[in-house]
């Protein structure tokens, strides 16, 4: 996640990274019996599909989602 925080692009900042990683997180509470895919969660908010897909992925692996 040090992408967020080394200031290397524009788009992907700490505020970026939070407003991404709280909206996954909530979507998965809404149904946590269902698997959010990073395509539905790409569908509800608006972004660079690279880093959504990004957060996703870490999410997932670390069983936040």
């Amino acid at each position: 996640m040090s992408i967020f925080f080394d200031q290397t692009c524009s788009l992907r900042t700490p505020s970026a990274y939070m407003r991404i990683r709280n909206v996954i997180y909530e979507l998965y509470r809404s149904n946590p019996a269902v698997y959010l895919t990073a395509t539905e969660a790409r569908k509800k908010m608006s972004g660079d599909v690279c880093t959504i897909t990004y957060v996703h992925s870490f999410m997932d692996a670390y069983g936040i989602i």
